[in-house]
């Protein structure tokens, strides 16, 4: 499956995915097209969990910028967190996504985020954009 993306000239770094449906050229960067793949298979886990898990607070412990800035300069970040469950042990985890430029101060260590776990592997977390 080829998914299209259209890349900053300026700034390689900068990727977007094209939802447009149009043809674009293709991806020849292997970089581009690693993180084209791992983008849409989390996206793909993401809507899975959202679907089905349980939802809780977390405390964002780490905030780790992942070279890359997604329909603009909306950064790919990993998140290491605190999950706080109801009525249950809090534990540890991580996850990656995209963060909307404007929200990056809400996504900083220390700040209380809610989420949503995979009932059996909580190592399987999303944000959850409440």
């Amino acid at each position: 499956m080829e998914i299209p993306v259209k890349v900053d000239p300026k700034n390689e770094m900068n990727v977007v995915i094209d939802y447009t449906g149009q043809s674009v050229a293709p991806v020849n960067h292997p970089d581009e097209t690693a993180i084209q793949a791992q983008l849409m298979r989390e996206q793909e886990e993401g809507q899975a969990i959202s679907a089905s898990g349980k939802s809780a607070r977390a405390i964002i412990k780490k905030h780790t910028w992942l070279g890359v800035n997604v329909n603009g300069n909306n950064p790919y970040v990993e998140l290491e967190l605190e999950v706080l469950p109801e009525h249950s042990v809090s534990f540890s985890g991580k996850t990656k996504g995209v963060i909307a430029e404007a929200s990056i101060p809400k996504y900083q260590p220390g700040q209380e985020i809610y989420v949503k776990y995979d009932l059996y592997d909580n190592s399987k977390i999303v944000i959850d954009h409440s």
